[in-house]
């Protein structure tokens, strides 16, 4: 590999730092918008808790709606 070629391949991609820090903000304004709206977290919290309360009432007679509900509790909140 020529150097251009280094060159322009290592500028394409960020550096692990920097996609560190990516990470880093993203959890940070995610946790900061948790701390503002506390009502919104607790909303999703008993949501949760509802779709697993139903999920695990239907495991023996239709475990397939049973996994469906475990899976949309575990999407809530990553919107």
């Amino acid at each position: 590999m020529s150097t251009a070629e280094q060159i322009l391949s290592s500028t394409a991609q960020p550096s692990r730092l920097q996609a560190a820090l990516g990470t880093f903000a993203a959890e940070a304004a995610t946790l900061l918008g948790a701390l503002l709206q506390p009502g919104r977290v607790l909303s999703e919290v008993e949501q949760m808790g509802k779709l697993l309360t139903a999920a695990n009432s239907l495991d023996a007679s239709d475990p397939d709606r049973a996994t469906l509900l475990r899976r949309r509790a575990a999407r809530i909140g990553l919107n």
